[in-house]
C-alpha cells in the first residue's frame, strides 16, 4: 500500500490515547461507568450521533451509543463530521486507509467512487487536508466496535444540503444491509471563550444549556426532524456540526433516535461554570 495515501492520526496521544492497550482500557472503564444506566434498545440500530471532544470529556458519552451497536458483521461505516459552515461544500476523504491505535482502517474505494458522483466535493487526501477533530476522535471507537468495517469519511455543511446528500447516499447503497452511519457533533459551546453567553454565567447558564438549548437539538434528532435540527443549530448555536447529525439520520433512514447519554465538559471540572460544551449520544433506529 502506498504509505503516502495512509492518513495519520493527528490527535492521538493528546485528545485520546495513542496505544491500543490504553484505548481498550478506557473502553472498559466507560462500560463500567455506564453500568446500570445502559439503555436497552429494541430494533436494529442503523446509526449513531456521537460527540468528538477529548475522551476525558466526551468519551463515555460517545461509547454509550457506539457500544450498543457493536456488530462484527458491519462491513462499512460512513462517518459524517467536520466543522463546516452552511456555505461550505461537503468534503470527502480520498485515501487508501487511516491509522487508529486499534487498527488501520481500510477505505472503501468502491463506495467512495459512487459517492463522488453525487455532489461537488472538496477533496481531502492523506497529506492535504484541514486538521479537524470531528471525525478522527470517533474512529478508534468505531474500529473496535466494528472490527471488520471499512471506512468512508465525509465532512458535511451545516445546511439542508447535508440532508439531501445523506438521502442520496442512502439510495446508492440501499441494497447493502451491513452499513452503519455515524454523525459526529458536539452541542452548545457556551462561555466567554466561545463568544456565546446569552444566559449569563454560572449555574443558571449551565442549567439553561442542559435543559433548553441542547435539549432542543437533541429532540429534533430523536424525532428525526432534520430541517428543524438545522434551523435550531443556526438560531440557537446548539450543535457545532449539525450537518453531520442530519446526514447520518437521513442516510440511515432512521425513524427515531434514542438518547443513550448526556454530559457537559463541566461535569469534569470543579468551580462555577464558565466555559463548557454539551455532549449527547444517540442511537438511530
Amino acid at each position: 500500500m502506498n504509505t503516502a495515501r495512509v492518513k495519520k492520526a493527528d490527535f492521538a496521544g493528546a485528545w485520546y490515547p495513542d496505544s491500543k492497550k490504553r484505548c481498550i482500557e478506557l473502553f472498559e472503564a466507560f462500560k463500567e461507568d455506564i453500568g446500570e444506566n445502559k439503555i436497552e434498545v429494541a430494533g436494529k440500530i442503523r446509526g449513531a450521533i456521537v460527540p468528538h471532544a477529548g475522551w476525558i470529556y466526551s468519551g463515555r458519552t460517545a461509547w454509550s451509543a457506539l457500544s450498543l451497536a457493536s456488530d462484527s458483521e458491519v462491513s462499512l461505516v460512513v462517518v459524517f463530521g467536520e466543522h463546516l459552515s452552511s456555505h461550505q461544500a461537503p468534503r470527502i476523504w480520498d485515501i487508501d486507509s487511516c491509522e487508529t491505535p486499534i487498527r488501520q482502517m481500510e477505505y472503501d474505494r468502491e463506495v467512495f467512487e459512487k459517492i463522488l458522483s453525487l455532489d461537488t466535493f472538496e477533496i481531502e487526501t492523506a497529506t492535504n487536508y484541514v486538521r479537524d477533530n470531528g471525525i478522527e476522535l470517533v474512529l478508534p471507537m468505531i474500529a473496535h466496535t466494528f472490527p471488520a468495517a471499512k471506512l468512508i469519511a465525509i465532512g458535511m455543511p451545516a445546511s439542508n444540503r447535508a440532508i439531501e446528500l445523506g438521502k442520496k447516499i442512502s439510495e446508492i447503497i440501499k441494497d447493502r444491509k451491513d452499513v452503519f452511519f455515524v454523525g459526529s457533533t458536539d452541542l452548545t459551546h457556551y462561555g466567554p471563550s466561545y463568544g456565546f453567553t446569552p444566559n449569563g454565567l454560572g449555574e443558571k447558564s449551565l442549567e439553561w444549556v442542559r435543559r433548553e438549548n441542547d435539549r432542543e437539538f437533541i429532540e429534533c434528532c430523536v424525532r428525526t426532524d432534520l430541517e428543524e435540527a438545522i434551523k435550531s443549530a443556526s438560531i440557537r448555536h446548539n450543535a457545532c456540526c449539525p450537518g453531520a447529525a442530519v446526514a447520518a439520520i437521513a442516510a440511515s433512514n432512521s425513524q427515531k433516535g434514542i438518547m443513550t447519554s448526556y454530559a457537559t465538559s463541566h461535569d469534569r471540572n470543579s468551580g462555577a461554570p464558565m466555559d463548557f460544551v454539551g455532549y449527547a449520544g444517540i442511537v438511530l433506529i
